[in-house]
């Protein structure tokens, strides 16, 4: 089972688990439940995994029970009754988790009648953020989120205060992540990557239920939390924190805890049998992009490389120094001057910004409407500079047809954009850069010829993306090195308009996250040599790869 389709799986499972499941989707989960070995272990898996609510407050362990069932499935043999129940093996799973979370809330439901204080929980800050059902960017900055609520983050990044004061708890999820808030002030986490920085607390160590045990985060503690399918991590960065959990064993007997003090880590993977192994490792805070700053990678442009950029003859060379009036200057004089729609920001100081789309809720984007045609009709290339705030699926350059006010969008003929991890299509490849190019204005995403890159991107990290048309040949290079390439016979269309930032002109959809600098826009094929040189005037070689020579001419 591929990564895309295993979470195409876990996703149609939780849903089903929620009740927010279609017909037609349990119809699909099933499906693929019956016919699937590697599905039914998948389900399975993440069950066991969250059974540990029911281990938690009870004598008894689910993930027992499970690993028998595990024994029993692949042999059953799908019968006419079962296939047409349409939900049989979806339901059995779903009622399985219905067992443990049912235990859990009793206990929680209980120590809410005792007395036990209501959270108080307000969103402080989200980016792209898209939200699974039940949430709303609108319900949660209005509403808050109380005891017992469900926050399913499938994209983007979410901050939220928990507690009377500001001094009490922080806790930022990175999208896709599955978080519950208890009735007695604590989360309950599901799957994804959490992080909770803890303040000065005044009734204990904040307590964070998961899938492989419980964790407890002492007074000014920091602490990432990871767990996907059969593997979980637990990084301590600050402070002490302590991890409960029934897979903790030594040689000699089990161990009820085990504490983490800044720096360590812990690492949890079922690779089947009876237990969960379960080892120390060291603590990674680039494993979590809210940790990275988006200070903390810088690129310095420096006048060798503006100069090289126009010497090498662009038809339009974006800077981004300055947009008096809200225009943004092309380096090689008119046409082809950028104008800004909505809100945009610069970052950087002044000689060496960049532009910055989508922080702090800001959507904006930069127009140039006019024509193309002539830049585009043979070969051409696309050249940037990128710093994406974090996995998400956005726009960074695109040429379009008109605007179309029926369906409130444009029609793609080439497009350079960051995939995300929410939702992942076969027309898209998870958390990877694409090139589209398509011969007719289309809005059929299985339209066109795409080349994606060999690799996942990097948030909050400076890379360099260059996307040719050679000839029939098309060419996605990043940081200096060819990723794809594929064939197209077809022209490009004509009568584009380009939108720089987000997927459509007049409409905020799909937009960039982060920050762009040094757009150049050729009409011609750069060739190999002069991308690689491109890069390497502003950035070294990747550790252990040699720095690229270039030949004279």
């Amino acid at each position: 089972m591929i990564p895309v389709e295993r979470r195409e799986l876990i996703e149609q499972w939780l849903a089903a688990g929620e009740g927010a499941a279609s017909e037609a989707q349990l119809a699909e989960l099933n499906a693929s439940l019956e016919k699937s070995a590697d599905a039914r272990e998948c389900v399975l898996a993440v069950a066991r995994q969250q059974g540990w609510l029911a281990w938690n407050a009870a004598d008894s362990r689910l993930p027992a029970a499970l690993a028998t069932l595990t024994e029993e499935l692949p042999h059953r043999p799908a019968s006419r009754q079962n296939r047409a129940r349409g939900w049989t093996w979806a339901a059995l799973a779903v009622s399985l988790l219905g067992v443990a979370v049912g235990v859990w809330w009793t206990r929680n439901d209980s120590a809410s009648l005792a007395g036990a204080p209501a959270i108080q929980a307000t969103m402080v800050s989200s980016t792209g953020c898209v939200w699974g059902p039940g949430n709303s960017l609108a319900s949660l900055q209005a509403n808050g989120v109380a005891g017992g609520d469900s926050l399913q983050l499938l994209e983007g990044i979410a901050e939220f205060h928990l507690g009377p004061s500001s001094n009490d708890v922080c806790l930022r999820m990175e999208g896709p992540a599955s978080v519950v808030l208890t009735a007695q002030g604590a989360a309950s986490m599901n799957y994804g990557k959490v992080v909770v920085k803890a303040g000065d607390l005044k009734g204990g160590p904040f307590s964070v239920e998961t899938t492989f045990g419980r964790v407890l985060a002492d007074s000014r503690a920091e602490v990432g939390l990871i767990s996907f399918g059969s593997k979980a991590e637990i990084h301590c960065f600050r402070g002490r924190v302590t991890v409960e959990s029934p897979w903790l064993r030594s040689n000699e007997s089990d161990l009820a805890s085990v504490s983490l003090e800044a720096g360590e880590a812990l690492e949890f993977a079922d690779v089947g049998g009876a237990s969960i192994k379960s080892s120390r490792t060291v603590a990674h805070e680039e494993r979590f992009t809210p940790q990275v700053s988006m200070n903390s990678d810088f690129l310095s442009v420096t006048p060798e490389y503006v100069r090289k950029v126009v010497a090498d003859h662009p038809v339009a060379y974006w800077r981004f120094e300055q947009s008096p009036g809200g225009v943004i200057r092309n380096e090689m004089g008119p046409p082809y001057q950028g104008h800004v729609k909505g809100e945009v920001a610069f970052a950087g100081p002044e000689g060496n910004r960049a532009v910055e789309l989508g922080m702090n809720n800001r959507q904006g984007s930069i127009l140039c409407d006019e024509p193309w045609d002539q830049v585009l009709a043979g070969d051409f290339t696309i050249e940037l500079w990128m710093k994406p705030s974090h996995y998400h699926l956005g726009s960074m350059v695109g040429f379009v047809g008109d605007f179309d006010p029926v369906v409130h969008r444009n029609k793609h003929g080439v497009l350079l954009e960051a995939c995300g991890p929410s939702n992942p299509r076969d027309w898209l490849r998870l958390n990877q850069l694409r090139f589209l190019h398509r011969s007719q204005l289309t809005a059929d995403p299985h339209d066109g010829v795409s080349c994606f890159s060999n690799r996942e991107y990097e948030p909050r990290r400076w890379q360099h993306v260059v996307a040719v048309r050679e000839g029939h040949e098309l060419k996605l290079f990043v940081d200096g090195q060819l990723a794809q390439s594929a064939r197209d016979d077809t022209a490009t269309p004509s009568g584009l308009h380009l939108v720089i930032g987000q997927l459509y002109t007049e409409t905020v959809e799909r937009f960039f996250i982060g920050q762009l600098d040094e757009v150049a826009i050729y009409s011609r094929a750069l060739s190999p040599n002069e991308i690689s040189r491109h890069h390497g005037m502003l950035r070294q070689g990747a550790p252990g790869q040699e720095k690229p020579t270039f030949p004279d001419a």
